[in-house]
């Protein structure tokens, strides 16, 4: 469906449209296109979930709503995250050192892309402190929402380099942006996860 532009990001009509989105549980739709930049509009579902309305647009003409013209038959699940670089996946439970800012974690990423954490080697499964969603993409790893990793909640998004080892075993994450600006404790600057 066609967006209509936002008075603080460039309108997505230029040459090249194809990117990759994410709606946030807070409404926001960050839309980001392949060739750069990232245009971030709120947005309200109809109780159906298949119409959205902008919030606001600059045109002064109101908010626009945007039907779905075929529904999706899994309402959406069957457009699900990318998980993989083309290579590697982090499905599976990874260990984190510790850092200047968080003590060493343990974080199991699943294969429709969420995700928790805990202490180092504690059981997820009973019992673990953070939590959220992720996706992977070749050149990008993004926490998309998080709860626990430090005092940015929910739709601080951040993203990461990934430099996978060729077993897929090891990963070097850098950052490349935080939307936490320095609140998230967890994955600051250059981390090493190892797979268990």
């Amino acid at each position: 469906m066609p967006l209509a532009p936002t008075p603080a990001n460039a309108p997505l009509s230029q040459p090249s449209t194809e990117g990759r989105y994410e709606l946030l549980s807070s409404g926001q739709l960050n839309v980001m296109r392949d060739e750069g930049g990232l245009t971030a509009i709120f947005v309200q579902l109809t109780s159906d979930h298949n119409g959205i309305r902008l919030m606001p647009t600059e045109t002064g003409a109101g908010n626009p709503y945007y039907a779905r013209t075929d529904p999706s038959p899994l309402n959406g699940a069957d457009n699900p995250p990318s998980l993989t670089d083309g290579h590697c996946t982090m499905t599976g439970t990874w260990d984190l050192p510790a850092s200047a800012s968080a003590p060493a974690a343990t974080l199991s990423f699943d294969n429709v892309g969420n995700f928790v954490g805990g202490p180092l080697d504690s059981d997820l499964c009973s019992a673990h402190t953070m939590y959220g969603t992720y996706a992977l993409l070749p050149g990008l790893f993004q926490i998309t929402e998080n709860i626990g990793m430090g005092s940015c909640e929910w739709w601080f998004d951040g993203g990461w380099t990934p430099s996978f080892s060729p077993d897929c075993s090891q990963v070097t994450l850098t950052e490349s942006y935080d939307d936490c600006t320095g609140g998230r404790r967890y994955l600051d600057g250059v981390n090493v996860l190892t797979r268990q």
